[in-house]
């Protein structure tokens, strides 16, 4: 899959955020159920980057998304996992695309294993053997293609994420609801994403799509509890 190259503002370069003394969880004692995640972007008034999340036609209305905030989100991990939605089972293998910013060769473009089923599915990129440089924004892209001679009809989602090192690490004694609200108070959106799936935390992965517009996906989650 060819994408467009689209100049876009050049990653700002922030002070490294620290996570161990900085950001702590602030939510009252008592169950996970009663925590609360902010996401705060990290880059104030930057572009919106996010595309796709539409419905559009394949043999039936479908819509597709990728997890992945309105702007670039950042990730303190060089190989990360990237999610994605898709509201009904479908019988083709996505397709996936990694460009750095700037760049029109894909540092990654693969077919990724067929999966029918609806909901929410993740891209590691550490299983795809690649890796992100720090401060360096990249696009990524996921597209269904129903048509392979028609690649117009492909219907494509993507994001940016950028790979920016954290100064300390999280604590080890936090749980991972924990380190995802610290994570998504300091822009590392992609982070708390996989912290939260790892637990299932449903309530805190739905609150934290809403706030970045991600209805489809939250309701999806929400229906699952």
């Amino acid at each position: 899959m060819r994408i467009p190259v689209i100049c876009l503002m050049c990653l700002a370069l922030t002070p490294v955020p620290s996570l161990s003394a900085g950001t702590t969880d602030t939510a009252p004692a008592g169950p996970e159920a009663q925590k609360k995640i902010v996401y705060k972007p990290p880059l104030s008034g930057a572009p919106r980057a996010r595309i796709g999340g539409g419905s559009r036609g394949m043999a039936r209305e479908l819509t597709i998304v990728a997890i992945a905030p309105g702007q670039t989100g950042w990730t303190s991990r060089e190989d990360p996992d990237l999610y994605w939605y898709v509201s009904q089972p479908i019988g083709t293998s996505p397709e996936f695309t990694l460009i750095e910013d700037g760049k029109e060769d894909p540092l990654v473009e693969a077919a990724l294993e067929q999966n029918s089923d609806a909901g929410l599915h993740r891209i590691s990129l550490q299983s795809l053997g690649k890796k992100l440089s720090p401060n360096v924004e990249y696009r990524w892209f996921i597209a269904l293609v129903p048509d392979r001679a028609s690649r117009s009809k492909d219907v494509i989602a993507g994001g940016r994420i950028s790979y920016v090192p954290l100064a300390s690490p999280v604590p080890d004694t936090r749980s991972s609801n924990d380190r995802a609200v610290a994570l998504a108070a300091t822009g590392y959106w992609y982070d708390a994403v996989s912290a939260l799936q790892q637990t299932g935390e449903a309530g805190l992965s739905a609150d934290l799509f809403e706030q970045e517009g991600l209805e489809a996906p939250a309701r999806f989650i929400r229906g699952m509890k």
